[in-house]
């Protein structure tokens, strides 16, 4: 990444991206939502199962399939209340849980906010998602850095079928804020963070992902964050965008 960001077309993208993102958040619409990301929170990785691979996973390489037990979960989520509004599910992949709803529904009823961080799959399933709506969720970040189907592929090392399941859980996301926004149009019933990793394999397409989440999202405020990917050995890169 550190030879493709010197590329002028690279610099571009980033610089392009940065400013339509500053440009989203100035808007009203998304400061419920940026409140609560200011909001202090815990975050628990509930198993270590995932479909992806991805090459920069910040879990590593994982082996064999383990998932935190109800009680240690619920344990976790009662030592969250009165300390943190909200707590975050993550993974590897949280939603692949057995007992994730069950969990959500807990926490929530705890009083705590309750948010997922996901690849977003499982919420091309519209049973699965109406299930963590009714357990009281309304809110989760989907990790989106891919401008196509290739990309998808390189980076998560899985099959290409993934992104247009992707693309259904956006599609299924934006059906419940466009129903909501049928009785009041300044409703959001779902709310969508999104996570882009700047990389090798898209930091000249960056544009193209934002193109792509309004066009599958017009109904749905979301609030794009971009990391990136540092070489071995660097604590840190800094770009003038």
């Amino acid at each position: 990444f550190r030879r493709a960001s010197r590329r002028s077309g690279a610099r571009a993208s980033a610089r392009s991206i940065v400013n339509r993102i500053r440009r989203l958040l100035e808007s009203p619409r998304y400061s419920p939502y940026l409140q609560g990301l200011q909001e202090s929170h815990w975050a628990f990785n509930t198993t270590t199962r995932c479909q992806q691979r991805c090459v920069y996973c910040f879990e590593g390489e994982r082996h064999g399939k383990s998932d935190l037990d109800r009680e240690s979960v619920r344990r976790m989520l009662r030592d969250a209340q009165g300390r943190v509004p909200m707590v975050v599910f993550m993974g590897a992949e949280p939603t692949l849980n057995p007992h994730v709803v069950e969990h959500l529904r807990y926490g929530a009823e705890l009083g705590l906010t309750m948010m997922l961080s996901t690849n977003g799959l499982r919420l091309a399933d519209k049973e699965f998602l109406g299930q963590i709506v009714d357990a009281g969720v309304n809110r989760c970040q989907i990790s989106f850095h891919y401008p196509d189907e290739e990309v998808y592929a390189q980076v998560t090392r899985a099959g290409r079928r993934g992104f247009t399941r992707l693309l259904e859980a956006f599609d299924n996301i934006d059906a419940l804020n466009r129903r909501a926004q049928a009785v009041d149009p300044g409703a959001v019933a779902f709310w969508l963070g999104i996570n882009i990793v700047v990389s090798r394999f898209n930091c000249d397409r960056l544009p193209e992902i934002l193109d792509r989440l309004q066009a599958s999202l017009p109904h749905t405020p979301f609030v794009p964050t971009a990391k990136w990917v540092c070489p071995p050995g660097t604590s840190g890169l800094k770009y003038d965008f």
